[in-house]
């Protein structure tokens, strides 16, 4: 947790951009009233590389009681425990576009992978289960979906819709959010890798992810009012909102909100 100082201003300026190739995080602003002008920030990402696997219990869209035990590293459906070499989760919302994107490279993976140890599990943690259902037939999505809806494991682990491969030690071993057409090339050295007792060397997509110090990179994307191009750049110190046909605008801060929708 970080204080940074902060004088509010009344100008705040909201982006909603469809995010192609750039890893999501979120991180919440508050301001807490003992701390007068200081802004706290409390980093919100999902778990990642490093991480153990925490306990969950969760109905499947076919009524089977799937689960992991994290104490005794045991992967279970109803009853029958799992000889397990890999586990991989994607904790998505069905109406995500990128998380029908990465679904479908996931069924391949699956597909791949299918005469072995190595399980693929969906897990929604928003939406009812019809609208999983929906996701998984249009898809054609054969392995198990879960359902986490407003559950505190899906509150936590479905951050920035997260994907992860865990071993069978129930460390994860590799994580993201977000997805690029590339990535799966690097799921499948990470399997491999399981599979093969190798060390693992690949704990995160190569895209680039912002932290805080970062720059704000040049962003030009149209607007969702009119689809004119709107520009927010960072020229010196200086931060500044171009809309065409409108006057420039500088500003002494910006918030912005990146959708994968």
């Amino acid at each position: 947790m970080r204080h940074i100082p902060y004088r509010a201003t009344p100008l705040v300026w909201a982006l909603t951009a469809c995010l192609l190739s750039t890893s999501i995080f979120a991180t919440r602003l508050f301001a807490d009233a003992n701390l007068g002008d200081s802004l706290v920030i409390v980093d919100l990402e999902p778990p990642r590389a490093g991480n153990v696997l925490e306990s969950f219990s969760f109905r499947s869209l076919k009524n089977k009681l799937i689960s992991w035990d994290e104490s005794a590293r045991s992967l279970k459906i109803n009853d029958s425990a799992l000889n397990l070499e890999a586990l991989i989760l994607h904790v998505f919302q069905p109406d995500c576009g990128k998380c029908k994107s990465l679904a479908v490279s996931l069924q391949a993976l699956s597909a791949k992978y299918s005469d072995s140890n190595i399980f693929v599990l969906g897990i929604a943690h928003r939406k009812q289960p019809a609208e999983s259902k929906a996701f998984a037939k249009k898809h054609d999505l054969t392995y198990p979906i879960l359902v986490a809806t407003d559950t505190e494991w899906g509150r936590r682990w479905g951050r920035g819709d997260a994907f992860y491969i865990v071993g069978s030690s129930g460390l994860v071993v590799y994580s993201q959010t977000g997805y690029n057409s590339s990535d799966p090339e690097s799921w499948g050295h990470v399997v491999d890798d399981l599979i093969g007792s190798r060390r693992n060397l690949i704990t995160e997509p190569k895209r680039k992810r912002f932290h805080v110090g970062d720059t704000l990179p040049n962003i030009q994307l149209p607007s969702l009012g009119d689809r004119s191009p709107m520009t927010l750049s960072v020229l010196g110190n200086d931060l500044s909102l171009t809309k065409a046909g409108a006057k420039e605008q500088k500003y002494r801060a910006s918030i912005g909100f990146f959708s994968r929708f």
